[in-house]
């Protein structure tokens, strides 16, 4: 049986947004998950919601 290798998509910022965000000041990188090792869990972002009022001022 073929082992499952896990791998993790993330999205990062690539350069800081002049005005309205575009697709350019994005990348999409992707590694090979770890495996957790003892004493340590592996846990998936389900959702994820960035809110205009958690920005610093």
């Amino acid at each position: 049986m073929k082992q499952q290798t896990n791998r993790n998509r993330r999205w990062v910022l690539a350069s800081r947004p002049h005005g309205a965000p575009q697709m350019d000041n994005f990348r999409l990188e992707e590694d090979d998950v770890a495996t957790p090792g003892e004493g340590q869990v592996l846990l998936r972002t389900g959702v994820l919601s960035l809110e205009p009022s958690c920005r610093g001022s």
